[in-house]
């Protein structure tokens, strides 16, 4: 789900959309956020690592900031 090439808003989108598919692997926001990050770019991940995000919003705001500074 994760090419090198796919940006963090096109990432956003094919993981909402296959969420659809298996929603048990996301039921709360703590395991959403941390099923998104883990799908990032490592140099994204390690950004967010120290800030321990809890929701899927939290990460994908901060995600989107790191993007545009890398």
């Amino acid at each position: 789900m994760q090419p090198k090439n796919r940006t963090v808003d096109k990432y956003a989108a094919e993981f909402l959309r296959l969420n659809r598919f298996a929603p048990y692997m996301v039921a709360d926001e703590e395991n959403r956020a941390s099923k998104f990050q883990q799908g990032l770019k490592t140099k994204i991940q390690m950004f967010l690592i120290p800030q321990q995000l809890k929701t899927y919003s939290q990460v994908l705001t901060i995600t989107r900031e790191v993007e545009q500074e890398l």
